[in-house]
């Protein structure tokens, strides 16, 4: 399967930056995941007020070209170890909405020492809103997308 260029209209990523936290090592983080071409992403910051008055910051950007957007994916995808694709495709259907959205949470520390790894807690989140076809089984249709990423990664 051919992936197409403009698979994914526009990614979101977010992770927060907890007080003990270097704000710029984490934005580092997020810039580490993507990449080379979209390492440029404007980052924005918002400070709020954790639950026991502690200063949190919401850092979040926007890749809102196809073509860049869709090239975070396939870096994410082949990036993750054989184990974390496997467990990506197992878990793909509780990762994908009805909007035809697909939610990665992604390893802040990990991250930062430039390695993509799947995690729960205290992650970078990345949003994909994908262009599905209409008639298609969403589900079907991006475990068809991922697999071919990962196929092209082992090809390459």
């Amino acid at each position: 399967m051919i992936i197409p260029v403009k698979l994914v209209r526009e990614v979101e990523v977010s992770t927060f930056s907890h007080a003990t936290e270097d704000e710029d090592k984490v934005e580092k983080a997020i810039k580490n995941l993507l990449p080379e071409e979209n390492r440029d992403l404007w980052l924005t910051r918002k400070t709020l007020k954790g639950y026991h008055g502690d200063p949190i910051t919401i850092v979040t950007g926007k890749i809102r070209t196809k073509k860049g957007a869709t090239g975070v994916l396939r870096r994410v995808v082949q990036e993750l170890s054989s184990l974390d694709q496997q467990r990506l495709l197992d878990e793909l259907e509780e990762r994908l909405d009805d909007g035809g959205n697909l939610y990665i949470r992604l390893d802040k520390q990990n991250a930062y020492l430039s390695k993509v790894r799947l995690l729960k807690t205290d992650p970078v989140k990345m949003k994909f809103k994908l262009r599905l076809p209409h008639g298609k089984d969403r589900l079907e249709y991006v475990r068809d997308i991922v697999n071919a990423i990962i196929k092209e990664e082992h090809e390459a």
